[in-house]
């Protein structure tokens, strides 16, 4: 278990939850200027109750807080991520709205309920927190570096995602070698740089790591092409600025400083300097793991291989249970959408060479023919629609299939020539994952039954 926060609290009077964060969202503000990034409330199918999340660093998983009833708090959140300074913070912020809010702590009972164990925050004691992160550490490292031959650790990453690199390990602060695992796991001080909040203050080092954490794993390497790709971009170059003006002797990622501003197109007094230190900066590996393919974790087990320079965005239907992606830059489109696992109440799936025959209504209008592969773990029917006299009407449409589970695959050219690459993108679908799903009591989609009738 990570080292985080599971905390439960009795309010001073009972409360509905929208109402109540909306107060506690402006104390945030005027409380802890700048440091909460973005909030949101909803609900998934795991959460039993309404939540809000919380976002504070871009290395750490969002801080979820939620009511099980209208005087009962509880708030959880994985801190190892961010590091010992964000850890520290985050007491801070909970035992200050303790006091404004007139919230009681409920005590450690560690024998009844394991999950709750927050001694760092009853204790107080920096050094406490800091002794667990860095066993967390320890172990972590001695952990990877075991795995390491049989391929690439990732150390507290989203989900998400899964980046690629040539090391052993991958973190939010750049990949690390097999040697640097080693060396932690006999001394875990020698890892403090992997934590990107090292300390409890948000001073120069505190900046620029914030920024690195956004460049190694959020900023696309390219001209901004989605809605809010400048906004990165800018607030990037932002926190590198400050950083200098407090501290300029800190190790700078001058090469990508210089690269930002060219892609925001952001002329300011540090400009002249940072392109100068850019060209005398010594040749290393680029910062960025966009720079490169990633593997986009979907729904039901599947999952897409895109270029890192790819904007992306996602939406959910209730209504039937559908998600949907969208994947883009400025040559390609490509929608992909998932349906929910279909089986009887006995958990049966209907075979996959069963629900292939049952596809015909769903290929009408898809196009021409192009082939079909059951080679690998994804069977797929793949077409093509478009006017060759027109230069911006080609769709190229794949069926994708596994047991109990189907995705829609549309890619948008303007070339017949990117037939080849959208080939490429339906082959790199995978649904690995999926195989540790279990039947879903959900709705049907209604074009395609893929109910078993065993």
């Amino acid at each position: 278990m990570g080292v985080g926060l599971n905390l439960i609290g009795q309010l001073a009077a009972p409360q509905e939850l929208e109402n109540w964060f909306n107060a506690v969202w402006d104390w945030l503000g005027k409380s802890y200027p700048g440091m909460a990034s973005g909030a949101g409330l909803g609900k998934t199918p795991d959460d039993e109750y309404l939540n809000v999340t919380l976002r504070f660093h871009p290395a750490a998983d969002p801080v979820k807080l939620w009511l099980s009833d209208a005087q009962v708090l509880h708030v959880s959140a994985e801190t190892a991520s961010a590091g010992p300074g964000y850890h520290l913070f985050l007491c801070d912020v909970f035992w200050t709205m303790a006091e404004t809010f007139g919230i009681s702590w409920a005590p450690e009972d560690d024998e009844s309920d394991p999950d709750r164990s927050n001694p760092t925050f009853f204790s107080k004691d920096p050094e406490q927190a800091y002794y667990e992160m860095f066993s967390w550490l320890a172990s972590m490292a001695a952990s990877a570096s075991i795995m390491s031959s049989s391929g690439t650790f990732r150390l507290a990453m989203s989900p998400s995602y899964q980046f690629f690199s040539e090391q052993a390990l991958i973190t939010s602060m750049g990949p690390r070698s097999a040697a640097w695992l080693k060396e932690v796991a006999k001394n875990p001080g020698a890892g403090a740089d992997v934590f990107p909040w090292l300390k409890p203050d948000a001073g120069a080092e505190y900046l620029l790591n914030r920024a690195l954490c956004h460049m190694w794993t959020d900023i696309r390497w390219c001209k901004p092409i989605a809605d809010g790709d400048e906004i990165l971009m800018r607030n990037v170059l932002f926190l590198l600025k400050e950083a200098y003006k407090l501290d300029p002797a800190l190790n700078y990622p001058w090469r990508e400083w210089a690269e930002i501003m060219a892609y925001a197109k952001v002329e300011d007094e540090l400009s002249p300097m940072v392109r100068k230190n850019a060209v005398a900066a010594p040749i290393s590996e680029p910062i960025g793991y966009r720079r490169r393919e990633l593997r986009v974790m979907l729904d039901q087990g599947w999952s897409v291989l895109i270029p890192g320079s790819f904007s992306e965005s996602g939406t959910f239907d209730p209504a039937t249970m559908n998600h949907n992606w969208q994947f883009w830059n400025d040559e390609l489109m490509i929608w992909f959408t998932t349906y929910p696992t279909y089986g009887d109440a006995s958990g049966n799936i209907m075979p996959v060479n069963e629900a292939i025959k049952e596809l015909d209504e769903l290929q009408k209008n898809l196009g021409d023919f192009v082939e079909e592969d059951s080679s690998g773990k994804v069977w797929r029917r793949t077409f093509m629609s478009g006017d060759p006299q027109k230069s911006d009407s080609f769709r190229f449409s794949s069926i994708l299939l596994v047991p109990g589970r189907l995705a829609m695959t549309h890619v948008f050219s303007q070339k017949k020539d990117d037939l080849d690459s959208a080939i490429g993108f339906f082959k790199a679908v995978d649904n690995t994952a999926g195989n540790s799903i279990k039947y879903l009591d959900q709705p049907r989609w209604p074009r395609v039954d893929l109910v078993s009738n065993n």
